[in-house]
């Protein structure tokens, strides 16, 4: 009877061969126009230096800020020249795993016990473990406030409220469209 025992063990663990619990983007979340959304997380993330070759036509708006038009539009208007943009990093996923770490190492040892007795499979255990990853991810997004936003970015933000897709926070860092 102990082989039986050590048979059905071995199954349940088993059950855990190639199943991983991710959290975050993946390739198939896109924005509308098509740009990765782990593309634009990770440079949130780390930051960005851009070289910019310049060439976009531009308009001095109401506020005497400029105001960029696309290249269709811009016959005719100043262009910008070859500049650097600096997006500064706003961490949020290296440390929700540096603070979550050890409660999701915890809460797989405890799923581990729980498909070794019969009371969870393999694939539950992850999902569950997937899923407060994502929370405390977003957790973490909604935490991030510095550095703080330039005013043109808000600038854009209160522009693009005009098209209906704008559903966030004018000045929060990670959450234009909520």
């Amino acid at each position: 009877s102990n082989g039986k025992a050590f048979e059905t063990l071995n199954l349940r663990l088993k059950e855990l061969d190639g199943i991983v619990a991710k959290a975050g983007w993946f390739e198939t979340s896109k924005y509308e126009n098509g740009m990765p959304v782990a593309a634009v997380a990770e440079v949130q993330e780390f930051g960005a230096h851009i070289n910019h070759p310049g060439g976009t036509p531009y308009k001095i708006g109401p506020d005497g800020r400029a105001v960029f038009v696309s290249k269709a539009n811009g016959a005719g208007l100043p262009v910008t020249k070859p500049h650097e943009i600096i997006i500064p990093p706003r961490p949020f996923m290296r440390p929700t795993v540096q603070r979550e770490k050890n409660n999701w190492l915890a809460k797989l040892a405890s799923g581990a016990r729980a498909i070794l007795a019969g009371n969870e499979t393999g694939l539950s255990v992850m999902d569950k473990i997937g899923a407060l990853a994502a929370g405390d991810i977003a957790k973490s997004i909604s935490q991030v406030i510095s550095p703080l936003l330039k005013a043109s970015t808000i600038a854009a933000r209160r522009r693009a409220l005009s098209d209906n897709k704008t559903v966030g926070s004018l000045d929060k860092p990670l959450v234009a469209s909520g």
